[in-house]
């Protein structure tokens, strides 16, 4: 795992100093830049020896940014410098080239695999590239060998090629299923279950309280060690640690379960962060696009608080504020990806006329917001979710419903299309918000933390949440329902023209979403980065939905006016860490929250820190969940 590690650190440290040094002339954000080797390649060479002493996450200048010509991406440091080799971007790494110039595809780099998807953004877990399956550790490397996901167990050739049918393995004959999924093989007498194949990799031990991974009866598992989706560490002794892990010189975090930990972990009242690789991060590091300063054992050094609707660290001052709640333009593949989607607390899905949907994305922390969009009009409904959370409304349009409802329930409304002229002051309109193409006038509104942050003041808003307000929501580490059935995917079915569908990554613990809009699929990612969205927590909220009274009376600007229920009772599903349980929801009334419950002992629902993403699923057809 660590060879593969310092391939990603030696090129971020060097990207400031190896920019294109060759006799090419280029044309970059309008500055001729000619560069040519000269005797100063010395001085560099030797200050490159000085970086590597550095940490690791040096950040770039304020004005670093995505630049394309001719179709090609580069990633602009300064007027005269560019990226080059591994680079991390707003939390998501990308391949430069020599020269500069974004990669996809296949790359190979010290001796591994990687695959870039066509955002450019590096991929783990699970990729289908031309027909056949490959599997990527968290670190992005090609896995050759047996690979176990959740209780399945899959051969991946030395190609890297997920094996099918009937294959020889070390002098043994096996036989998986079409999906990859090992069937039955190997000399032992349970050949008929995956203890042969386990059996091929290794089986977990314990002895007086602690644990350890064995190979054979004469050797276990040393150092690293990636098993079942995860990684775990073992001392020289083969002992399964736990807590804080020290290795060549980075620092890890291990589970009470010896899982490695990423992303952030709040332990003894501090909070950390560790990258996508496991890695402690130090210094000053961009977290989601946020640029996040933290001491040299770790420590974030802001005042903070929980985030009362992720659970994560947000700025003290940001705590307490009402949350900015987006209603984003879902409406064909035309609009999509949407800007600013991977910086949500929560993302709700609900049903609209035409069988479209709607996204309502909150956002608690809007000082750092990257561009956000697009905005689309709202419904009435999309209000009462709003105000589930005190939150302010903004929407670019609404429905004539929404336009008498609304108002009447005191929500906090910025329509910044037919609101006053002021509240226009929040938007954009941006035609180019997606790289690489332009959008059409009905995709192209959007806004940003620093016109929030600007125009927000002089709306004359309550911006805080009163006193004693609770949002009902509760966060821990490990909210993985105990005894929950297993669920790697999950299928919802809005409309009969719209679906979502969420795959697990054990690796990294979340839900990943590909939607289907009139027949067109798509992986949920954010056009600021390219990145697939990761959720952390999947609540599905099972309601009323279907034709509204006024449905076909005048004014009739919509088919199929939508009536939701959001207050009373239902049932519905929490989905996370690969299992889910059956819950209870109930409202009591517009202003109120949601409240969530466990449906086997009607206990408060704990959700995990992170994204969480809420479905409105009509109870009856064509709305539907499978598994």
């Amino acid at each position: 795992m660590f060879t593969v590690l310092l391939d990603f650190v030696i090129p971020v440290c060097y990207y400031v100093n190896l920019r294109g040094i060759n006799s090419t002339n280029r044309v970059r954000g309008g500055t001729l830049v000619k560069t040519i080797k000269t005797k100063l390649t010395r001085i560099i060479a030797a200050t490159l020896i000085a970086v590597t002493m550095l940490s690791f996450a040096v950040p770039v200048t304020a004005g670093a940014r995505w630049q394309q010509q001719g179709g090609r991406w580069w990633y602009e440091l300064t007027a005269t410098t560019w990226a080059t080799g591994w680079k991390e971007i707003g939390g998501v790494w990308y391949y430069f080239d020599s020269a500069g110039w974004m990669q996809t595809g296949w790359v190979h780099q010290g001796g591994a695999w990687y695959f870039l998807r066509d955002s450019g953004a590096m991929a783990t877990g699970w990729i289908n590239d031309r027909g056949t399956w490959y599997f990527l550790s968290p670190n992005g490397a090609m896995v050759t060998g047996w690979v176990q996901d959740g209780a399945l167990w899959y051969w991946m050739h030395p190609s890297g090629a997920m094996a099918t049918g009937a294959v020889t393995i070390g002098g043994e004959r096996h036989t998986f299923a079409t999906n990859g999924r090992w069937l039955s093989g190997g000399t032992t007498s349970t050949a008929n279950n995956a203890a042969a194949a386990a059996a091929a990799e290794g089986n977990w031990q314990q002895r007086d309280g602690r644990w350890w991974y064995e190979l054979s009866a004469t050797t276990w598992a040393i150092g690293w060690r990636h098993i079942g989706g995860a990684w775990y560490f073992f001392d020289n002794d083969g002992w399964m640690q736990t807590g804080w892990v020290h290795d060549g010189g980075d620092v890890y975090f291990m589970r009470t379960n010896g899982v490695m930990v990423t992303g952030w972990l709040e332990i003894d009242g501090n909070w950390y962060y560790f990258r996508p690789n496991g890695t402690m991060a130090t210094g000053t590091v961009s977290v989601n696009n946020v640029w996040r300063t933290f001491t040299v054992d770790g420590r974030w050094l802001e005042r903070s608080s929980n985030s009362p609707l992720s659970g994560l660290p947000i700025p003290e001052n940001m705590a307490s504020r009402r949350p900015l709640a987006v209603s984003l333009n879902n409406n064909s593949p035309a609009a999509l990806p949407m800007n600013g989607v991977s910086r949500a607390d929560i993302i709700y899905e609900v049903a609209i006329e035409y069988n479209r949907t709607r996204m309502i994305a909150l956002f608690q922390d809007t000082s750092n917001l990257p561009t956000i969009g697009s905005i689309r009009s709202a419904r009435y409904y999309i209000g009462e979710i709003a105000d589930s959370h005190d939150a302010i409304l903004l929407s670019f349009g609404r429905s004539f419903l929404a336009n008498e409802i609304i108002p009447s329930r005191n929500t906090t409304w910025i329509n910044a299309h037919e609101g006053p002229a002021a509240h226009r002051q929040i938007i954009n309109r941006n035609p180019y918000r997606i790289p690489g193409r332009t959008v059409l006038t009905e995709h192209n509104v959007v806004t940003s933390g620093e016109l929030i942050n600007r125009h927000l003041p002089n709306y004359g808003f309550r911006l805080n949440h009163n006193a004693g307000w609770n949002n009902r929501l509760s966060f821990v580490d490990n909210a993985t329902p105990a005894g929950g059935a297993v669920t790697n995917n999950v299928n919802i079915r809005f409309t009969t023209a719209k679906s979502s569908a969420f795959t697990f990554d054990a690796a990294r613990g979340v839900y990943h979403m590909r939607q289907t809009i009139n027949g067109t699929n798509s992986d949920f990612v954010d056009a600021n980065n390219g990145a697939r969205v990761e959720f952390t927590n999947l609540i599905i909220l099972r309601t009323d939905v279907g034709a509204h009274p006024r449905d076909g009376a005048p004014p009739v600007e919509t088919n199929r006016l939508r009536e939701v229920r959001t207050t009373g009772t239902g049932t519905g599903y929490f989905v996370n860490g690969g299992r889910r349980v059956a819950i209870t929801w109930s409202r009591e009334n517009y202003s109120a929250p949601f409240v969530y419950r466990l449906a086997s002992n009607n206990q408060p629902l704990n959700l995990g820190r992170g994204t969480t993403y809420v479905a409105i699923v009509p109870i009856a057809a064509p709305g539907g969940v499978t598994w």
